[in-house]
């Protein structure tokens, strides 16, 4: 049986546990976005000089 948790505990885990969660909708939101939209600029530059 574990050892019970203090409540500063309980809300420094919380915190993290949003914080994690919150970085990783933000790198995932990153990686998503910024490619695709490099990608549609890349494609349009592409048409634009013929090579697609």
């Amino acid at each position: 049986m574990s050892a019970p948790v203090s409540v500063e505990q309980e809300h420094e885990r919380r915190g993290w546990v949003f914080y994690d969660w919150a970085n990783r909708v933000f790198q995932t939101s990153v990686i998503t976005v910024f490619p695709s939209l490099y990608l549609t600029v890349a494609e349009a530059d592409a048409r634009a000089h013929g090579q697609a």
